[in-house]
């Protein structure tokens, strides 16, 4: 109708990036979120990450329940982060700091021996009718301005 979701390979092409199920919680790009690490396969996912260039895949599960998710347990749209630190805590958990770069979307799964990593593409939002979404805009600016005492 309004929107659609348009992907487009655009410098994360082809590059294999490790993969990290989120229960709980939704990252966004540009927003900073300190995430606890457990799983076994979530944490081989943030050390190779480390060892490579820090970035990392943040997608969100479709059931929080599923202990060890498969790709079909899995939204495909999540978001390119980087990880700005790192803390291993004594219980063998991991503490990290990640920030959000970017929306992406699962193109391929590669299933690795410890963890799992995705070849993305970028994922963007784009409007049929620039003139059409303005209108919008301007007429929920309205109703807002209207509702607010």
């Amino acid at each position: 109708m309004g929107t659609e979701v348009t992907t487009e390979s655009n410098g994360i092409e082809k590059q294999s990036i490790p993969l990290l199920p989120l229960r709980d919680v939704v990252v966004f790009p540009h927003t900073v979120i300190p995430l606890f690490i457990g799983r076994k396969s979530s944490v081989n996912a943030i050390t190779q990450a480390m060892e490579a260039d820090k970035n990392v895949f943040l997608v969100t599960q479709k059931d929080e329940t599923i202990e060890e998710p498969n790709n079909e347990d899995l939204h495909k749209v999540g978001t390119l982060a980087t990880i700005l630190q790192l803390l291993k805590l004594p219980d063998g958990t991991i503490k990290v700091l990640v920030e959000g770069i970017k929306r992406a979307k699962i193109e391929e799964f590669v299933d690795l021996k410890e963890h799992t990593e995705v070849i993305l593409s970028d994922c963007t939002l784009g409007f049929e009718d620039e003139l059409k979404s303005l209108l919008t805009l301007k007429s929920t600016l309205k109703l807002f301005l209207v509702s607010v005492p």
